[in-house]
């Protein structure tokens, strides 16, 4: 550590793995970000408690735009100052409340990338995390996931949607999602017109009940969002007619778009309902369209929901 801050400057992309942080390499580290202003991009990698003082450190950065934080020990006790006034992008994987104590400490008004990765119980109100997000008014790329034990409901998320400049959000939880329904749908997609890529994951394949939105839900997500290129989420899709209101107001959109990947996990659709899933697609979706699913190989779902892709292939 001794020589890597003799010979630090210009010093502006530092990335450290360690087991452990002993206090005299922790001294050497804080020493080195309060010399070497000129640090844009830092990884760490290392037991929350040994890092606590770094942390807090690296919140002082001044030019620091890049922030990859690893911290999957004990969780931060003792939240950073408010800081890291220039970063654009955070990379962590950790314990909530550690995510939730560097969510808390960013102050600058140019982060657009907010990636995270959360382990264990959610032993604090989901809905804190969220709610610092929506402090981040320029981000544009949001990626959660959720390994825990926890329940996450949409009404924990939902204070993100004051962010106006959202053009990719994913997040997964444990199990096998979120309960979303038509409404939510059309909450996102007023709220981000912009998105090109949304994904409402489940970790795992489990054929629960949730409540899912329909197609009329996912036919306002594609009328309003136009630059889609990839959506993931289960619908019911066990539909046999198009409204007549909802046809007449889909008529008239007809500028073609981007081809949209569509990845219906695992979304209940009727038997021999491919013509009618097809053709009500195809006219809230004037381009081409991958239509995949998640149901067994052997299961008249998945057979279905392929021939449905087929079809807006054939016709498209």
């Amino acid at each position: 550590m001794e020589t890597l801050l003799t010979q630090a400057h210009p010093l502006r992309n530092l990335e450290i793995w360690a087991t452990s942080f002993p206090k005299p390499s922790q001294h050497y580290m804080i020493q080195l970000f309060e010399t070497t202003p000129s640090i844009t991009s830092l990884s760490l990698t290392f037991g929350a408690l040994d890092g606590e003082d770094i942390v807090q450190a690296a919140a002082r950065l001044p030019n620091l735009q890049y922030l990859s934080l690893d911290l999957r020990g004990d969780p931060i006790r003792t939240a950073p100052a408010p800081g890291f006034h220039s970063l654009d992008t955070l990379d962590t994987s950790s314990k909530y409340a550690s995510a939730l104590a560097v969510a808390r400490a960013i102050t600058s008004p140019t982060i657009t990338t907010l990636i995270m990765r959360v382990f264990g119980y959610l032993i604090e109100q989901p809905s804190d995390l969220f709610q610092s997000m929506a402090t981040m008014t320029s981000l544009n790329y949001i990626c959660l996931i959720f390994y825990n034990h926890g329940t996450l409901q949409w009404a924990d998320v939902e204070p993100i949607l004051s962010c106006p400049f959202i053009s990719s959000f994913e997040i997964a939880v444990n199990s096998a999602g979120m309960e979303i329904d038509d409404e939510i749908l059309s909450a996102i997609s007023r709220a981000w017109p912009n998105l090109t890529r949304l994904k409402l994951d489940g970790l795992d394949d489990i054929r629960q009940l949730l409540a899912r939105p329909s197609l009329h839900g996912l036919a306002e997500l594609l009328l309003r969002c136009q630059k889609l290129e990839a959506v993931t989420l289960e619908v019911d899709a066990r539909l046999r007619q198009l409204p007549p209101g909802l046809a007449n107001a889909i008529s008239t959109s007809s500028e073609p778009r981007k081809k949209l990947l569509l990845n219906v996990r695992a979304s209940p659709i009727a038997r021999k309902g491919e013509e009618v899933v097809s053709e009500y697609l195809m006219s809230v979706w004037h381009g081409e369209c991958e239509v995949v699913s998640l149901w067994d190989d052997h299961n008249w779902q998945r057979a279905t929901w392929k021939k449905v892709g087929e079809l807006m292939q054939q016709k498209g």
